[in-house]
C-alpha cells in the first residue's frame, strides 16, 4: 500500500531537509527548539550554527545550505547574529511531517493506537 509513498513528496517543503545528510536530525532538533522557545508568532531559535551543527555531526557550511533553502521557502528567517527565526509555516510543517511518520510507522508496524494495551 505504501510503496511508493514518500513524505518528501506529500510535503515537498520539506525535502529541503529530508534529502539532505542529517537533515531530519536538523528538522527536528529545530522543531525541539521552538518547542522550549515557543512564542506567539515565529519562533526565535537562540541557537547558534555551531551547536546544532555538533550536535547533528554536520559542517556549519552544510548546515547552512539548508537554512539558506528553507529560508527561501519562507520556512525560517537566519539572522547576522546566526540565530534563527522560525515561522509558523516551519512549525506546520514539522508537526505534519511527524503526524504522516508516526502514522506509517503505526500502520507498517500494524498497531492500533486505541488499544488500551499499549497505554
Amino acid at each position: 500500500m505504501f510503496n511508493d509513498v514518500i513524505v518528501s513528496n506529500i510535503l515537498p517543503d520539506s525535502q529541503v531537509f529530508l534529502l539532505k545528510d542529517a537533515g531530519h536530525m536538523i528538522f527536528i532538533r529545530l522543531y525541539i527548539e521552538s518547542l522550549k522557545q515557543k512564542e506567539n508568532h515565529g519562533v526565535t531559535a537562540n541557537i547558534s550554527y555551531s551547536q546544532i551543527a555538533k550536535e547533528t555531526s554536520v559542517s556549519r557550511t552544510h548546515l547552512r545550505r539548508i537554512v539558506d533553502a528553507a529560508a527561501k521557502k519562507n520556512l525560517m528567517t537566519p539572522h547576522e547574529n546566526m540565530t534563527l527565526t522560525l515561522h509558523d509555516s516551519f512549525i506546520t510543517l514539522a508537526e505534519e511531517y511527524m503526524g504522516l511518520y508516526f502514522a506509517f510507522v503505526l500502520y507498517c508496524l500494524d498497531i492500533d493506537p486505541t488499544n488500551s494495551v499499549l497505554m
